[in-house]
């Protein structure tokens, strides 16, 4: 019995994307999302395209985004939505930052970006120190 190519690779990265979802969240990521938690809060736009986006890269549940438009204002939401991701696994994170990409919300991810490039940059130094060694 043949199966079709796209089958076989739409199965695989599943099985993927399943195993991703296994990782908890990393320090690292679990540092830049507490280090911007202040920027993210104020500056970050929960109602227009956000939410659903977060639900269809399978950011948040659908039960989630309900939770999440129960508060009245952004700033409420946002704690709350990064509070949540807090608890994801570690590719809640990319998929996080790809959303705030796709919503327009560039003046966002600027400052996470450079953060996680300097936390990046630190593990190097360190692990090459550690080589040396």
């Amino acid at each position: 019995m043949k199966v079709p190519l796209t089958d076989l690779i739409y199965s695989e990265t599943t099985v993927i994307i399943d195993i991703l979802d296994e990782i908890p969240m990393s320090s690292a990521h679990r540092q830049v999302l507490s280090a911007s938690s202040p920027h993210l809060t104020h500056c970050m736009d929960p109602r227009y395209g956000m939410i659903p986006l977060m639900i269809e890269r399978r950011v948040i549940s659908y039960r989630d985004s309900e939770r999440i438009l129960c508060y009245q204002t952004s700033s409420a939401m946002n704690e709350f939505i990064l509070r949540l991701l807090e608890r994801k696994p570690d590719s809640a994170f990319q998929r996080f930052i790809s959303v705030l990409e796709e919503s327009n919300q560039l003046h966002v991810i600027v400052p996470i970006i450079v953060m996680v490039g300097r936390n990046k940059r630190i593990m190097e130094t360190i692990s090459s120190l550690m080589l040396t060694d």
